[in-house]
């Protein structure tokens, strides 16, 4: 039993969170892992996000999840449309957008979130509808965080939004979700809650351009669109930001 994915699971703790991720992705990899014994995993880690409470715990639970999917072991038609409903409603829940907890341990719920949609968009890239919602839920926790991002978060979500098999209208969707709007600047007299309502504000509108930059960049290399596509939103911005 200690050599199977959920012996191995069980030794999971804060310290070797990062020794046990590394042991489930190598057996998942294996030939120990058929596909009975990965829906057997499949269902322990749901159960893992039911009963962790941690932020570490559950940001680890994304690698697991992600290494039993790259696996290609799990069937699609039996698993994808519980993947996205798990994706999706464990995005909404994070509130911790630390990379590090106090004990320099990973956390870094989006960018794992991310390594998870990206697994999910190649091992499932033949089911569009299914992978739209995760690309959202994605993108809508990106733009959710209260402080502006430092680790490479916004080329992560670009590319999983460039490598997902979306149509063209679906990506236009996205793009339009990344217009800018307009943020209050007279700030005299301002009272504590329109301070509030600025700073939040501006750090959304500073995601949306920092992650408009990175598919740019990112697209001049993986060639996934024709550059024309990000043409009116960039000029959008240029125009807000400068007049």
């Amino acid at each position: 039993m200690s050599n199977s994915f959920e012996g191995i699971l069980a030794r999971f703790t804060p310290a070797t969170a990062e020794q046990v991720y590394g042991e489930l992705y190598q057996f998942c990899a294996s030939d120990d892992m058929d596909e009975a014994a990965a829906l057997t995993a499949f269902e322990s880690l749901l159960q893992w996000f039911e009963t962790e409470r941690s932020p570490l715990a559950k940001s680890y639970g994304l690698l697991i999840l992600g290494g039993l999917i790259d696996s290609s072991k799990l069937q699609n038609a039996q698993a994808l449309p519980t993947i996205c409903s798990l994706f999706a409603g464990q995005a909404r829940l994070v509130d911790d957008y630390r990379v590090l907890d106090e004990a320099d341990r990973f956390v870094h719920f989006v960018s794992h979130f991310a390594y998870l949609a990206g697994s999910c968009c190649e091992q499932f890239g033949d089911v569009e509808n299914e992978l739209s919602g995760i690309v959202v839920a994605l993108l809508e926790l990106f733009l959710a965080a209260p402080q502006a991002y430092w680790c490479g978060e916004g080329l992560l979500v670009a590319r999983v939004m460039l490598e997902a098999t979306l149509s063209d209208v679906v990506f236009a969707q996205l793009l339009d979700g990344l217009c800018p709007e307009p943020v209050m600047q007279n700030a005299d007299q301002w009272e504590d809650a329109a301070v509030k309502t600025w700073q939040v504000a501006t750090v959304r509108e500073n995601h949306k351009r920092q992650l408009v930059m990175a598919l740019q960049g990112l697209n001049l290399r993986l060639k996934e669109k024709s550059n024309s596509v990000f043409a009116p939103l960039l000029a959008e911005i240029l125009e807000t930001s400068f007049g």
